[in-house]
């Protein structure tokens, strides 16, 4: 190490060593897009090491893969920042960038909308991946990691007409539908208890290690909410009591809305030509979304897939 003044030395190293224990892996940048307007899409990147570029999550979500890089040199715990050149823009605060964390065999996912600079041109842009966060006008410009083409699918998914998007609504059908229950506002209140919750609920073991494996390193926020997918898929037991085993009367409280008349108007005549006593499936569309409705004795549950 030259340094020619010694006092600067123990700095020096300590930032050579902060360098030097990151790993360097190979891995690859795919990007997932979804167009829900002419002019917005929503994209998810993965920074992944593994070839599991088949995302089960995003195929139900019905998701294409728009791009995906070869085989590039990242470094374990490091912070890889984005760019966008052409015509697309990501929707963002003022002043942030778009930054993923990359963690060798772990799922690196960036979820994030951007929307058509000009409507009358093709939905084309570049994103440009780099090591170090945006230099000012006038330095000298960064080597990017890699650069994608992207050009977002003509197909247009429109976001559900549900209420609340980005949540999922339960009705709760205990003595006659009487209220709705956000799955949103429920993962973000359970907390740490999600866990304790999922056993309730009916979810094995295995189900609850394979949340923690695949978002280990999400939010416990969204660990719950994939908990609670997953117990929708399954309707193994009933959301309330469940909440009631594990002392959390108060995400209940906080977490229910009473239903007015027409609301229940609406959801007897969409169950009417049903036996009332128990629906096993049905299919139907709400606004061209494919909207599932399972249902055992004490829910009747509408999913709305657009997270």
């Amino acid at each position: 190490m030259d340094c020619r003044n010694v006092l600067e030395a123990t700095k020096m190293a300590t930032e050579l060593y902060r360098e030097a224990i990151h790993v360097p892996f190979m891995a690859k940048f795919v990007v997932f897009a979804k167009r829900v307007d002419p002019t917005e899409a929503r994209l998810r990147v993965f920074c992944m090491t593994d070839d599991k570029e088949d995302k089960t999550l995003e195929h139900q979500e019905h998701f294409t893969e728009v791009a995906k890089s070869r085989d590039v040199e990242v470094l374990e715990g490091k912070l890889q920042y984005v760019e966008f050149a052409g015509n697309l823009i990501p929707v963002t605060k003022s002043g942030e960038q778009l930054k993923l964390i990359f963690r060798a065999f772990k799922e690196n996912r960036l979820p994030f909308t951007v929307r058509v600079k000009d409507p009358h041109a093709d939905s084309i842009g570049r994103m440009l991946f780099m090591r170090e966060p945006k230099v000012p006008k006038g330095d000298a410009p960064q080597h990017p990691i890699c650069i994608l083409n992207l050009v977002l699918p003509e197909n247009i998914i429109p976001e559900s007409g549900i209420p609340e998007h980005g949540s999922k609504l339960i009705t709760t059908s205990q003595g006659g539908l009487s209220s709705w229950q956000r799955l949103s506002d429920i993962s973000n209140l359970v907390g740490e208890d999600w866990v304790r919750l999922a056993n309730q609920l009916g979810l094995t073991p295995s189900h609850v290690n394979h949340i923690k494996t695949e978002l280990c390193e999400s939010s416990i926020p969204h660990q719950a909410l994939a908990m609670l997918k997953m117990w929708i898929e399954t309707a193994a037991a009933s959301l309330e009591d469940a909440l009631r085993h594990i002392g959390r009367e108060d995400i209940i409280q906080q977490c229910t809305f009473n239903m007015d008349q027409s609301d229940l108007d609406i959801l007897n005549e969409e169950l009417s030509p049903l036996p009332s006593e128990r629906i096993s499936k049905i299919e139907t569309y709400i606004e061209k979304d494919l909207i599932k409705v399972n249902s055992c004795p004490c829910y009747v549950i509408y999913i709305n897939f657009l997270i």
